[in-house]
């Protein structure tokens, strides 16, 4: 057990092959996994990890991503993406096409933390049929 190991934790294996670049140097002193955060109390114990010095956590989302050409951003006209994974299989779009609208008022309730959730879904279920 190594107790000067730094976890680095991401979803986006984008931003964990930066921070693989950028550490390069500390190779024997970090491991970089690609997971949730949450996900990380059950890691360490499936992988036999008990200690380590420090925790570098995805928290949400970057400028890598609101820069990158994934639909975070309104600044430019991409798809909309939106995945913090590139290695999940369904995009917004996906989402959106497949969703009552129902289900989009529920989604941007829980995780869009906006006030017009309601008035949203309906606009853009109106907008999709």
């Amino acid at each position: 057990m190594n107790p000067q190991l730094l976890l680095g934790v991401d979803r986006d294996l984008e931003a964990l092959n930066i921070a693989r670049d950028k550490l390069a140097r500390f190779s024997n002193q970090i491991k970089l996994i690609h997971l949730q955060f949450s996900q990380i109390s059950k890691y360490c114990r499936d992988n036999d990890i008990s200690k380590f010095h420090a925790v570098l956590l995805d928290l949400g989302v970057s400028s890598l991503q609101l820069d990158s050409p994934r639909g975070f951003s309104y600044r430019t006209n991409d798809l909309l993406d939106m995945r913090m994974n590139q290695s999940e299989s369904i995009t917004a779009l996906d989402l959106i096409r497949k969703s009552e609208e129902q289900e989009l008022r529920d989604i941007l309730i829980q995780g869009g933390e906006t006030q017009f959730s309601k008035k949203l879904a309906h606009r853009i279920f109106q907008r999709k049929n």
